[in-house]
């Protein structure tokens, strides 16, 4: 026991007091940073299920979209990959390419999965039709990426990405 001033003190109790005053000052920036994670944590309850919709929505639309574009090919695309031929790994690597820039647009502006399935699904047609004008223009470039051409397959690539843009920034 201390004496201070007439008044029998415990040196335990004045040390609690000052971890008392230390902490609340700590606090008052721990309650704001608690405040901070619980809206956080808040927003990622309630967005999450939107952000998974939405984000699956437009994989599912992609998906369809490289599946088409695939079609309108001449060749079999995956066992050429598979045996290494480097021409159409770009150019059916660029048309997956050219086909998730517009829908990824699509997606940043969207305001519902009916937004994102009608806009994406109007920015893949015109994407699609872009690829079926480059194989009128260039005839004769499946053989060429066949043969393993990879100046043709890098012209196809940036052409289809070059209009991905375009589509894109229309559809935003």
């Amino acid at each position: 026991m201390i004496r201070v001033k007439g008044l029998t003190r415990n040196p335990c109790y004045l040390v609690q007091v000052r971890q008392d005053i230390y902490l609340h000052t700590k606090s008052h920036l721990w309650g704001r940073v608690m405040n901070q994670i619980i809206a956080v944590m808040g927003s990622v309850r309630f967005g999450l299920p939107h952000f998974t919709a939405h984000l699956l929505s437009a994989t599912a639309l992609w998906a369809l979209a490289v599946y088409l574009g695939g079609l309108m090919t001449p060749y079999r695309k995956l066992p050429l990959i598979r045996q290494g031929n480097m021409a159409v790994t770009i150019a059916y690597g660029g048309a997956a390419l050219s086909l998730a820039i517009p829908l990824a647009f699509c997606l940043a502006s969207s305001v519902s999965i009916a937004d994102i399935v009608i806009w994406g699904a109007v920015s893949m047609l015109f994407q699609l039709a872009a690829f079926y004008v480059t194989s009128l223009i260039l005839p004769g470039l499946g053989r060429r990426l066949e043969a393993g051409e990879v100046t043709s397959a890098l012209f196809l690539s940036m052409l289809r990405i070059g209009f991905a843009f375009l589509n894109a920034a229309a559809v935003a």
